[in-house]
């Protein structure tokens, strides 16, 4: 049981850290092509843009339209 346990916990933290990424992505965006240039993203959470600290449950991202 314990080692079923740690890999339910290994996923959980991988997963947590994949949506940390995620929301820096969003509030910094994300770096394009190797230049200094930064491209911006959204959270999407059911169809609506959401602040990425807000967004909860299944949600995820995509490029922002400027």
């Amino acid at each position: 049981m314990g080692e079923k346990r740690a890999e339910g916990q290994r996923r959980a933290h991988k997963r947590e850290l994949v949506r940390c990424a995620a929301r820096r992505g969003v509030v910094f965006g994300f770096p394009v092509d190797g230049s200094e240039q930064r491209r911006k993203c959204e959270a999407v959470s059911q169809g609506k843009v959401v602040e990425p600290s807000f967004a909860k449950g299944d949600w995820s991202i995509r490029w922002r339209d400027d």
